[in-house]
């Protein structure tokens, strides 16, 4: 899931493509494809946001000897 590699990888070879009609069709879609993939990070980024702190809430309900866990340190980073 290294979101930000691929969408370098894609990022540079855009660059590298010639200003042509001929390489417009492989350029939009690239940066179709591009849109699409910080959509399902967005997505996902939201999905986990929701989810951890309800799994803790549920754990430290669970009984007042369950042990407590730190939020892990999240990475995050901006899109392009």
């Amino acid at each position: 899931k290294d979101f930000q590699k691929t969408s370098s990888i894609i990022l540079e070879f855009l660059l590298k493509l010639p200003d042509e009609e001929t390489s417009s069709r492989l350029r939009d879609t690239l940066l179709h494809g591009l849109h699409f993939l910080q959509q399902y990070y967005l997505i996902l980024q939201k999905r986990d946001k929701e989810q951890k702190p309800l799994q803790w809430t549920i754990e430290r309900g669970l009984s007042p000897l369950t042990p407590f866990r730190e939020a892990p340190d999240k990475f995050e980073w901006p899109w392009i």
